[in-house]
């Protein structure tokens, strides 16, 4: 007999991530609920970090496909489907939830066939995007399309996600739903002024401008725009210092960027930090910067807020609902290198007026991400998926 409160979340990868981590602070809010939650991912792999010790050290039933990989591989993804349909078949589960790109669709499918009764997906940031070759894009709209056929519920942390898929056909509109993402609010708010033995740790004084960006080094995350800007603004003001958060596959190339620019000593590459260290980061630093190209909503945005940082940030996908030009902070269009130079300067000349919008933007996190209100908005609508079915 299939329990009503039997739920699976699926993912890709358990990388250091914000759909990732989402998807453990919901898992661990349904536990406490009384659901009979579990978690299904592929192999965790790659220089971004992983997640899967916090997982287990909070007790989250968790699951490791080997054949559920990032990367097309015809072989191991028609083997995914049919090791996920028994898996579905074996756990009767009521709901499935499916998170990220290769399991959202793989995993859909094979619920469907598995006869799951209620399938949820959680669109983190769209798969398609106009900086890919038109075949591939219109590949992966074709396969969202025909995948949200079989789906009950798409949620969305973004609105504007949400209206990019419904313009193409992508879900039913009564069937879309946004959910925020959920922040644990405490670990930041108790790191508010704990960041001085990070600007000691990498040589910054007390004088020192520091602006910081929360991103793997990779393509489209924004980092090429900052080290543009970069030696205009250190010309001007030579106490100003980029920070970027993070490690991956470009990490050389804009590190001799900075060499051959001259900025060396003011692009500071922390590598890869432990998640749970992200808070004191951020609050060693003077103002966040959100480079990328495309995103859901960045989780970044609203961590900065809390800790009361003045972010910039390129106007893409969810952006633009936590940052409200000249009201929580500055938002331009990406790439625009003008703008950009505009805004750093603006941050570092009136820092009374930034620290104003910052404060702004704190008032709207506090009131709409937390994971209290992330986990009650999923439980709210399972609970009418099982009640409606």
């Amino acid at each position: 007999m299939r329990s009503n409160k039997k739920v699976l979340h699926i993912i890709t990868r358990l990388i250091v991530g914000g759909a990732q981590e989402n998807t453990m602070f919901t898992m661990e809010g349904l536990l406490s609920r009384g659901w009979d939650a579990h978690l299904l991912s592929g192999p965790t792999t790659g220089p971004e970090g992983e997640i899967v010790g916090r997982i287990r050290e909070r007790n989250i039933p968790l699951t490791i496909e080997p054949s559920l990989i990032r990367n097309l591989s015809p072989k191991k993804d028609v083997l995914a489907f049919f090791r996920l349909y028994s898996f579905f078949r074996a756990g009767r589960y009521s709901i499935v939830h499916t998170h990220s790109s290769k399991a959202g669709i793989i995993g859909r499918w094979a619920a469907y066939f598995a006869r799951v009764p209620n399938i949820i997906h959680t669109v983190h940031g769209l798969p398609y995007h106009f900086f890919q070759p038109f075949y591939i894009r219109y590949f992966y709209v074709l396969a969202e399309f025909l995948t949200s056929l079989i789906t009950h519920k798409i949620l969305y942390v973004s609105g504007n996600n949400m209206q990019s898929c419904l313009i193409r056909g992508i879900g039913r509109k009564r069937d879309s739903h946004i959910v925020r993402s959920g922040l644990n609010l405490d670990d930041f708010l108790n790191a508010i002024g704990k960041g001085t033995e990070i600007r000691r740790k990498f040589g910054c004084s007390d004088d020192d401008m520091i602006f910081a960006t929360v991103a793997r080094l990779f393509h489209l995350k924004g980092h090429k725009y900052i080290l543009q800007a970069a030696p205009e603004i250190i010309r001007k003001h030579p106490g100003v210092k980029f920070m970027f958060i993070g490690d991956g596959i470009l990490r050389e190339r804009f590190e001799r960027i900075a060499r051959e620019e001259g900025i060396s000593e003011n692009i500071i590459f922390t590598g890869l930090i432990p998640p749970e260290e992200i808070p004191i980061y951020l609050d060693s630093c003077d103002g966040i910067i959100h480079p990328s190209l495309r995103e859901g909503l960045p989780r970044v945005v609203p961590q900065a807020f809390l800790l009361e940082k003045p972010v910039i940030a390129f106007d893409v996908d969810g952006a633009s609902e936590v940052v409200i030009p000249n009201i929580t902070g500055f938002l331009i269009p990406p790439g625009d290198m003008i703008n950009l130079k505009k805004s750093l300067n603006y941050v570092i000349n009136n820092t009374e007026g930034a620290k104003k919008m910052a404060l702004s933007g704190k008032k709207l996190i506090l009131r709409e991400f937390t994971i209290d209100k992330m986990v009650g908005d999923i439980e709210d609508i399972y609970k009418r998926m099982l009640i409606d079915g």
